[in-house]
């Protein structure tokens, strides 16, 4: 019934990058499916007797058929991860195949339920996806609205590890410093990914919260709206246009000095440069894996140089999820905005969020 606006990483030549090279953007060289073409996809549900099917009128990003969106391969909404890979489908379970009577599971028909992405994961918009395996679906509570839901598979996911992660080294400075000694910590963007990094990291470290001076580095005008939203984060502007030397000195000014812990989820090169000088000796960076084979080769030897730690962190795991559904349904982890557009008005939603014209997370809907 709900599908986020990501994309899914295609295992073929048609594999896009998130970097700032001179080939075409993201937008560009992304291959999507385009609606009306979802017989293939509902023949393969039918030649799938063992797998779970959803009523999901749901979709994702992939195949081919859509016309190739204009865009620049330094984009702002594609560096500030407004697009990030996977796929996130909020739906109904329509049918449950014969051979999965003999599998243990609280899974009904007519159960709402959001699907864990798994690799291999059916590619485009239809309005029926076959599941391989009944563990990948992840049942909603009854009051969770679907909406809300299609934002957990991979964006919030994503996050929630990212802050799993980081967290053991975030308390190891609190340990190492004075009882009023502060974390400093850098998240670069502010598309849905890290909104939803300062919701979970507001959850995770409760009380301690204050002891965590988070900045985060923004492109683009949004940065303004999350200084209003979170009145104990600070935002410092990353334009482009600026000499680097300068971005980096604005930066370690807007964190009170050099940082702890960066989160980069969608870096590029000179993102990933500028938070290596802007870390202190020891410090640690958190990059997504999807751009971590070819950056971490890259930078591995500065980052050596200067006493830094680089870790790619995976999209999150099916007992994670678990847990975020949770979270978010209890409210102890609050969602970020979302705007929802009727699914037929999928290749405009994509336009808008490539001119980063789309606050927070842009959810597609399926009537």
């Amino acid at each position: 019934m709900y599908v986020g606006a990501c994309y899914r990483l295609q295992r073929s030549n048609s594999v896009t990058s998130t970097g700032s090279g001179s080939g075409g953007s993201l937008c560009e060289r992304e291959r999507m499916n385009s609606f009306g073409s979802s017989s293939c996809i509902r023949d393969r549900v039918s030649s799938f007797s063992s797998s779970s099917c959803l009523r999901e009128r749901v979709g994702s990003f992939g195949a081919a058929g859509l016309e190739p969106i204009p865009g620049s391969p330094v984009h702002k909404a594609i560096r500030e991860s407004s697009l990030y890979p996977g796929y996130e489908v909020a739906g109904i379970v329509d049918c449950i195949g014969e051979e999965m009577d003999s599998t243990p599971s609280d899974i009904q028909v007519g159960d709402h339920v959001i699907i864990y992405p798994y690799d291999d994961g059916a590619d485009g918009y239809s309005e029926y996806v076959s599941v391989p395996d009944i563990k990948y679906l992840v049942k909603l509570p009854t009051d969770m609205p679907m909406s809300v839901a299609a934002m957990l598979p991979t964006g919030a996911l994503w996050a929630l590890n990212t802050l799993q992660k980081a967290e053991p080294y975030v308390r190891k400075i609190f340990s190492e410093r004075a009882p009023e000694g502060k974390c400093n910590v850098l998240v670069v963007g502010t598309g849905s990914l890290a909104l939803w990094a300062l919701r979970v990291a507001s959850y995770y470290f409760g009380t301690e919260r204050q002891r965590v001076n988070v900045t985060v580095a923004s492109l683009r005008d949004e940065g303004i709206s999350i200084a209003h939203e979170f009145k104990n984060v600070s935002v410092v502007q990353w334009n482009e246009e600026v000499y680097e030397k300068q971005l980096i000195e604005r930066t370690i000014d807007a964190c009170g000095g050099y940082v702890d812990i960066v989160i980069d989820f969608c870096s590029t090169s000179r993102s990933l440069n500028r938070a290596i000088h802007c870390l202190s000796r020891g410090g640690h960076i958190f990059l997504g894996t999807e751009t971590a084979e070819k950056l971490l080769p890259k930078f591995s030897r500065r980052a050596e140089d200067r006493g830094i730690q680089m870790e790619a962190v995976e999209g999150g795991s099916l007992e994670q999820l678990k847990l975020l559904v949770e979270l978010v349904s209890s409210s102890k982890v609050i969602p970020p905005p979302f705007s929802v557009f009727p699914a037929e008005d999928a290749c405009e939603v994509i336009k808008k969020i490539c001119n980063a014209e789309i606050h927070g997370h842009a959810i597609l809907q399926f009537s």
